[in-house]
């Protein structure tokens, strides 16, 4: 990624709004800011702005999500920066006949959505700082698939159709165009279920996992103002605001509707690309992964396109009498080294989140202390142990991984497996080491008790039914 210099001599778009939020909120992670930048101008730049590949026309609009720890400051670019501007783009463009609102319900209740759009507003952004409340929601109200799959549709800008029973009196959404920029914390892994990418999802986002950094002060950073009439820099704050919407604005009027990644260079680039992306495909095991970088070329061609119409300025966006632009070679640069960014932090996500190859592993202590840390917590509250079934949808880890991380629990004395009589049948359950203690010591308590000695056959067992 660019340095702060190299950001502050820039003339693109992307950039000079990316230094415009590090200037301002001193501790935001740069990609994060970038992510903001990247989805404004797609934002901005609206549904009549493509690429043309050889499968077709390709929108512009672009999904980022960013599962950093808590205080990493991603609130405030959205506050300050992205929400003032998708305001004041929807001033520009509304008009006597029509009143335009760019912001879209920051939730992903297909419900919401299929209302909102029914009133004519099709393309916007969907935005929340802390989306942990909303995955919980759509994991707890048991329509994941649905949801998740109306997800992919909006992303693609596909025709979304009402399946409820109670939706039924909305009409189709045709040709919607959303942008999304979320963000939340680690937690969200808790009840993101495996829909998130088995339905694809998860390989239509440009994730950021950022971590906390050193902090850089440069000269001017400082959490007050400096200067001698606070509101004289308020008003300074809303002319920035408003010139960056006043570019976007141009750029969506402008009479270029494409970009042309049909030369001879771009082709090149593309092509060393997708070799790349096909050597990793080909040396993983990770089916996640793997349903990731298939998408990753689209990626590339998507944010070389919006790269490209950054370079255009407001007054030549005005004058502009070409349909078409080709890229230029910062742009191919550009795109090529984000999205391979955003394929380690997929990477790192997986990781977090505990799906994808760091589960296909043989356990390891330092893999999977961080699970076992999680059950056995868990396991405190419930003296008497619980059912697996119970476990399970506490979890919801997938079959395989809930084996092994099983194994890796007994062979070190955390856990202990038994069966015990629940009315006329054995229930099969887990517990702390402590509570075979306790029942040992009651002769009545023992003998409804049966201990699992044969750890692997019982394990086994597990594995294969998941009961």
């Amino acid at each position: 990624m660019k340095s702060r210099a190299e950001l502050e001599t820039s003339t693109n778009f992307i950039d000079r709004y990316t230094c415009a939020i590090l200037k301002r909120v001193n501790n935001c992670d740069p990609e994060w800011a970038e992510a903001c930048a990247t989805s404004l101008l797609s934002v901005g730049l609206g549904p009549r702005k493509f690429t043309k590949t050889n499968t077709g026309l390709l929108h512009l609009n672009v999904w980022h999500a960013n599962f950093s720890p808590s205080g990493t400051d991603k609130t405030n670019p959205l506050k300050y920066f992205v929400y003032p501007t998708v305001e004041a783009i929807s001033t520009a463009l509304t008009t006597k006949k029509e009143e335009v609102d760019l912001m879209l319900p920051n939730t992903f209740s297909v419900e919401a959505i299929i209302k909102h759009m029914n009133d004519g507003q099709k393309e916007g952004l969907i935005s929340h700082d802390e989306v942990s409340g909303y995955i919980k929601d759509i994991k707890i109200k048991g329509y994941n698939a649905d949801a998740y799959e109306t997800l992919s549709k909006l992303y693609d800008c596909e025709t979304v159709r009402a399946t409820f029973v109670k939706l039924g009196k909305y009409k189709p959404i045709r040709e919607p165009y959303v942008t999304v920029l979320i963000a939340g914390t680690p937690i969200l892994y808790k009840y993101l279920p495996e829909d998130y990418s088995v339905q694809g999802t998860a390989n239509r986002i440009l994730h950021l996992t950022g971590e906390y950094k050193p902090m850089e002060v440069h000269k001017g950073d400082s959490d007050i103002t400096s200067g001698d009439d606070p509101l004289e820099e308020l008003e300074e704050e809303e002319r920035t605001i408003g010139s960056f919407a006043e570019w976007l604005v141009s750029l969506r009027n402008s009479k270029t509707t494409f970009i042309n990644i049909g030369t001879e260079k771009t082709e090149e680039f593309l092509f060393n690309n997708k070799k790349r992306i096909a050597d990793t495909y080909n040396t993983t095991s990770d089916s996640f992964l793997k349903g990731y970088l298939k998408r990753a070329n689209e990626m590339t061609i998507k944010l070389i396109a919006l790269r490209a119409f950054g370079q255009i300025q407001t007054e030549s966006a005005k004058s502009i009498s070409m349909p078409f632009i080709v890229p230029r070679d910062d742009d191919l640069t550009w795109a090529g080294e984000k999205v391979w960014r955003h394929v380690e932090h997929f990477k790192k996500m997986l990781k977090d989140w505990g799906r994808g190859s760091v589960m296909e592993k043989e356990p390891d202590v330092f893999s999977y202390s961080f699970y076992a840390s999680k059950a056995t917590t868990f396991l405190e509250e419930f003296k008497e142990g619980i059912t697996l079934r119970d476990f399970n949808r506490k979890f919801g880890w997938d079959t395989k991984s809930k084996g092994q991380i099983f194994r890796f629990l007994f062979d070190r004395g955390e856990v202990c497996f038994f069966r015990q009589r629940r009315g006329k049948v054995f229930a099969n359950l887990i517990a702390l080491p402590t509570f075979k203690e306790e029942v040992e010591k009651k002769p009545e308590t023992s003998r409804l008790t049966k201990w699992e000695t044969v750890k692997h056959y019982f394990l086994e067992s597990v594995e294969e039914t998941g009961t």
